[in-house]
């Protein structure tokens, strides 16, 4: 966890293996935070097909 004056960012390193796919991959989350509440989430992934061919199935990727 990373933290600011108005802002705080979460990284964390995702990864899982099932007999057809595996995960390995990395992700940050920076919120934005005014009077005490969140007011903007912005995540960002360093494999966002990895991510796809891990959580989607194939008959729903386009």
């Amino acid at each position: 966890i990373l933290l600011s004056r108005t802002n705080f960012a979460l990284a964390l390193h995702n990864t899982a293996n099932r007999s057809d796919a595996v995960l390995d991959e990395y992700l940050s989350t920076v919120c934005s935070v005014d009077d005490g509440r969140i007011t903007h989430i912005e995540t960002f992934l360093s494999d966002v097909e990895g991510m796809n061919a891990f959580f989607v199935p194939q008959a729903h990727r386009q």
